[in-house]
């Protein structure tokens, strides 16, 4: 089907096209704005290195009377690895502060690893500008408080902690207009979708409406209908012959006894 037979299709099917448009705006415009508009902050922790270990005279690493100098998370030597760690931990405990905090804001919250540099992304997300910040400082408070309550577990001296700072990478609270022009996208993409379909099958169904039409059998030619393709229809039906020796008119009937005689004054 090339553009021009697309066109027309669509011409011939505005019945089905009217309706599947006007739902398509009705949600369109719900999307964009009736639907409650989400806004997202971001803290940006970085993540401090804890101090080399000293060896004692036997080799091992000293310790001192505050706790062990060897911090485990420190010989992971991924900051991503020592990120995600403190994220399961928090997640997974619903009395953590991060999620107290979650659930007070009516957001949600993701901590993921930085790309290039030693630091945590928290990415909060709630109804309103106040809210997101407020949930993307607690949750980076959680996080360090955390990350020092494993590595005390661990038995580890607090001088040779893996501790936090804050970046200056922080960003305001923003709306999330990506999310919106997304969901738009999506939209408009399942409403051209469903005018598609929509247009196929009622095309499907005028050609079997048409060609049903063509196979019905017509009351004045019954074998109109019967013929192979390309043959020539029957010839009409004749006339009954005239009985032998009878003189008939010129619609097949015989003259009538008066009408002979007539004839034959005239021919005399």
């Amino acid at each position: 089907m090339d553009l021009g037979q697309l066109l027309l299709a669509l011409r011939r099917n505005w019945k089905v096209l009217v309706p599947v448009a006007a739902v398509t705006i009705l949600v369109l415009g719900w999307a964009l704005f009736v639907r409650p508009a989400s806004y997202e902050g971001k803290s940006v922790l970085v993540l401090i290195g804890s101090p080399s270990a000293p060896i004692g005279e036997d080799g091992k690493a000293v310790v001192t009377p505050f706790g062990r100098t060897d911090n485990p998370y420190s010989r992971v030597g991924n900051s991503g690895v020592v990120v995600g760690v403190v994220a399961r931990s928090l997640s997974s405990n619903p009395d953590s502060a991060a999620r107290v905090a979650e659930k007070e804001a009516g957001g949600s919250y993701a901590i993921d690893p930085g790309i290039s540099e030693p630091t945590a992304v928290i990415t909060a997300t709630a109804p309103s500008a106040d809210a997101a910040g407020v949930l993307a400082d607690e949750v980076a408070e959680a996080f360090s408080k955390e990350l020092d309550q494993l590595q005390k577990d661990q038995g580890v001296d607090p001088n040779y902690f893996i501790t936090t700072l804050p970046s200056q990478q922080d960003q305001a609270p923003q709306r999330k207009l990506n999310s919106s022009i997304r969901l738009a996208i999506g939209i408009l993409a399942v409403g051209v979708l469903v005018a598609f379909v929509a247009v196929s099958i009622s095309e499907a169904l005028t050609r079997r409406r048409s060609a049903a039409g063509k196979d019905v059998v017509s009351p004045d030619w019954p074998a109109a209908a019967t013929v192979p393709n390309g043959a020539p229809p029957p010839p009409p039906p004749l006339p009954p012959a005239p009985e032998s020796g009878r003189q008939t008119n010129g619609n097949g009937k015989a003259f009538s006894t008066e009408q002979r005689e007539k004839g034959a004054a005239r021919q005399s």
